[in-house]
């Protein structure tokens, strides 16, 4: 699950315990795909504080812009939380979206916070 975010460049965090934090730890993150087979080594962890803070959705603010990344124009909602992004997506109505975005758009807030 995080193997292709890591592979395209997002600072990509994940918490674990036990047995798969080991295992994330020793041989990384395999993932499959028709591209290549691949393994990613993203940061793992047991303590949750280390990934960001804790989601309060009471105190967020949504605000609705537009990617840069390319010409596509597609349409984001960020919300954030203790003056960082903890969140982006797309209104489903979007009609250059769908609801979906592409990686850059996904993920290019980390490289805003200047993470990763």
């Amino acid at each position: 699950m995080g193997a292709a975010p890591q592979r395209a460049g997002a600072g990509v965090r994940l918490v674990a315990r036990g047995p798969p934090l080991a295992a994330m730890r020793r041989h990384g993150v395999h993932a499959r795909s028709p591209r290549g087979d691949f393994t990613a080594r993203p940061h793992a962890t047991d303590d949750p504080g280390e990934v960001g803070p804790a989601w309060d959705e009471s105190a967020q603010t949504a605000t609705t812009t537009v990617c840069a990344y390319c010409g596509a124009g597609c349409a984001l909602t960020l919300r954030v939380q203790d003056n960082e992004i903890v969140e982006v997506t797309s209104p489903h109505d979007s009609p250059v979206t769908h609801g979906d975005l592409r990686i850059k758009g996904r993920f290019g807030h980390q490289h805003v916070q200047n993470r990763g």
